[in-house]
């Protein structure tokens, strides 16, 4: 999908629209890796550590969160730098735990989803400060 002259060219400029693209491009390779690690994991350890390896090698998550960390800090927003730093370890740890307790099961999205949902959030939809 392209954003089309009719709408993105006209709102957003040729520049504007050229970025939109770029991006949508972006988010496409993070969505089709994660979808085929996805659908050809067996274990939840082999999606975890197949996913891991995507994000750090594909996706250039370290990366990306330093920029944002830094942007976050340029704009003296420290306490949301301070924040987005945690995201990342947080989980991994939550990673780990599940490989630990339960890497050789079958991979379901479903139940990964719920209990890497249910160590990472409250039930008030805030992210921990610590997993699990």
């Amino acid at each position: 999908m392209v954003f089309t002259v009719y709408k993105g060219a006209f709102e957003y400029g040729d520049e504007g629209l050229a970025r939109l693209n770029e991006i949508r491009e972006q988010i496409s390779v993070v969505f089709d890796g994660f979808k085929k690690i996805y659908k050809s994991s067996k274990t939840n350890k082999e999606f975890i550590e197949s996913y891991v390896d995507f994000l750090i090698n594909k996706a250039d998550i370290g990366s990306r969160i330093d920029e944002l960390v830094e942007n976050l800090s340029s704009h003296s927003i420290q306490s949301k730098a301070d924040e987005t730093t945690q995201i990342w370890p947080m989980l991994i740890s939550a990673f780990e735990q599940i490989i630990e307790l339960m890497g050789d099961e079958r991979f379901s999205g479903k139940t990964f989803a719920a209990i890497l949902t249910a160590g990472l959030f409250t039930d008030g939809g805030r992210c921990r400060t610590s997993c699990f």
